[in-house]
Formats: C-alpha cells, sequence, structure tokens
C-alpha cells in the first residue's frame, strides 16, 4: 500500500517520462517503492476517442481514497494543484454523459 508522498514521486516521474508503456507504469511504481498491483484495478473509460483509466487507492497515511486519473499523456492524483485541470475536465465530462465506462474495476 502506497502513500501520499510515493504516489507524488510516481505522478512527478511519470509525467517526466517519455514511455508511456505498461511496463514502464509498473516499473516507475517499483521505483517509488510500491508495485503497481497496490493502484487495484482502474476504472477504463473512453471521451472523445481517447482512452483514460481511473483509479481510487487506498493510501496508508489518508482516510480516504486518492484518485489518480490517466488520460492521453495527462496523469494526476486528486491533492496535487498541477492536476486540477485534468480531474475537473474528466468530471465535466462525465456530468455532460461525455464519458463512456468500458470496463469497471474488478470487485
Amino acid at each position: 500500500m502506497p502513500t501520499t508522498k510515493q504516489l507524488a514521486r510516481f505522478l512527478k516521474k511519470r509525467r517526466n517520462s517519455c514511455f508511456s508503456s505498461n511496463w514502464q507504469f509498473g516499473a516507475d511504481a517499483d521505483v517509488c517503492g510500491f508495485s503497481v498491483d497496490d493502484l487495484g484495478d482502474p476504472i477504463k473509460f473512453e471521451i472523445d476517442g481517447f482512452i483514460g483509466y481511473q483509479w481510487d487507492i487506498t493510501v496508508k497515511d489518508r482516510d480516504v481514497p486518492v484518485r489518480m486519473i490517466e488520460y492521453g499523456r495527462n496523469i494526476g492524483l486528486d491533492f496535487d494543484p498541477e492536476s486540477i485541470e485534468l480531474m475537473e475536465f474528466v468530471k465535466r465530462k462525465y456530468e455532460q454523459g461525455q464519458l463512456r465506462i468500458i470496463e469497471t474495476a474488478a470487485a
């Protein structure tokens, strides 16, 4: 189970990475001190033909889950000020009925 500090480090690493593969995503998690499996299964969604993912992550140092969204070449965490635009974009598309859920997280 990651901490918010580890997730913030992961966010920074992903934003600075030129690699977008699933393998690199997992490798970056390992470097930041947690397993990609700790994130749980994402909700897969589509907006305007582009695929995105949302995780609600249980963390060690917070009472409520951390929301992480990856959409296009953007990634954000709900507690990160630089992620506000991405989080609001996805929320707005959802509220307007323009976000289509493709696959929900496993129960």
